[in-house]
C-alpha cells in the first residue's frame, strides 16, 4: 500500500489526500474482516471459529495479489500492530 500511496501522491503535500484515498479504497476489505471477526468471536464451534481465521486470510491474500510483491500477515501481527498505529494517531 505503501507504494500506491507515492504513486498516487505527486508532491509532500499531496501525500495525506492520497493516502486518504488509499485508505477508502481498502473501506470494504476492512469491513469485511471486521465483520469475520465479529462472526468468528460469536461462534461456539470450534470448527466455526476456524472457517472465519481461513475467509480472513483468503481474503487479505486476495487483497495481496493487486501489488507487484504479494505477501501477507496474519491476523495476529496485524492485531498486534494496531496499537502502535492507534498510539501514534494520537500522539
Amino acid at each position: 500500500m505503501g507504494d500506491e500511496v507515492l504513486d498516487k501522491s505527486s508532491s509532500p503535500q499531496m501525500f495525506a489526500d492520497a493516502l486518504l484515498e488509499v485508505r477508502g479504497d481498502y473501506s470494504k476489505l476492512r469491513r469485511q474482516l471486521a465483520d469475520l471477526e465479529i462472526s468468528r468471536m460469536n461462534s461456539t464451534s470450534l470448527i466455526e471459529r476456524r472457517r472465519m481465521r481461513r475467509q480472513q486470510k483468503d481474503l487479505l491474500e486476495l487483497a495481496a495479489q493487486s501489488f507487484d510483491k504479494p505477501a501477507t500477515v496474519s491476523l495476529e501481527a496485524i492485531i498486534r500492530y494496531i496499537p502502535n498505529v492507534v498510539e501514534a494517531a494520537v500522539c
